[in-house]
């Protein structure tokens, strides 16, 4: 995901990211299980240098629980967006979900259905809904990802460990786990071109 929003490019594998020049800062989250003091560690972390917090991960989408932030995690929304980036607030995207064939709603899942994120959803390239994607009252936006027969090419986990076990590049990422790095990509080139948009502004746009 990292790659979507941020490869560096010229680097031999043809691979560019929406904000190419952007820094990385990774935190690895397992999501469905992660305790809830490592959930909001990973939010917090570095929130005055970090401005983005991009997440592909959450609640399974099954559409058989409702599930929030525990207290600690919330605690660590409110204050990423009330004192990050210097008072400016956090930026905060959260993949919707890949859930529809389930019956899941992103409404149900309590991380981007919270008012510090940004829920994402995915269209493919012909700019129609992907079937994968959920719909919900909380999307906020949604971006471009697989789907009508095309998939994403990426940056992958170098070595046997990624989508590609014999490259360093994928040509399989999808889902609402790629259109919320390339969300997260494209609000990088808006504080590029204006740093002093707050949480706010950013979700306004």
């Amino acid at each position: 995901a990292a790659g979507v929003a941020a490869a560096r490019g010229d680097d031999g594998n043809g691979v560019s990211g929406a904000a190419y020049r952007a820094n990385l800062s990774g935190q690895r989250l397992i999501a469905c299980w992660s305790p809830d003091a490592s959930e909001a560690g990973a939010l917090s972390y570095q929130n005055q240098s970090n401005d983005i917090y991009s997440n592909s991960w959450g609640p399974s989408d099954d559409a058989q629980r409702l599930e929030a932030p525990g207290p600690l995690m919330a605690a660590a929304f409110e204050n990423d967006i009330a004192v990050g980036r210097g008072g400016l607030g956090n930026i905060i995207t959260w993949a919707a979900g890949n859930g529809p064939s389930s019956g899941d709603d992103p409404n149900y899942d309590g991380y981007p259905d919270h008012r510090a994120t940004i829920a994402v959803t995915a269209i493919t390239h012909r700019g129609e809904q992907a079937y994968y994607a959920e719909p919900g009252a909380n999307i906020l936006i949604a971006a471009h990802s697989n789907g009508d027969g095309e998939s994403i090419t990426t940056a992958d986990i170098p070595g046997s460990g990624g989508y590609n076990s014999s490259g360093d590049v994928t040509h399989t990422f999808g889902g609402t786990s790629s259109a919320t790095p390339l969300a997260s990509g494209v609000i990088a080139l808006m504080l590029h071109a204006n740093p002093n948009l707050t949480w706010r502004d950013v979700q306004h746009v």
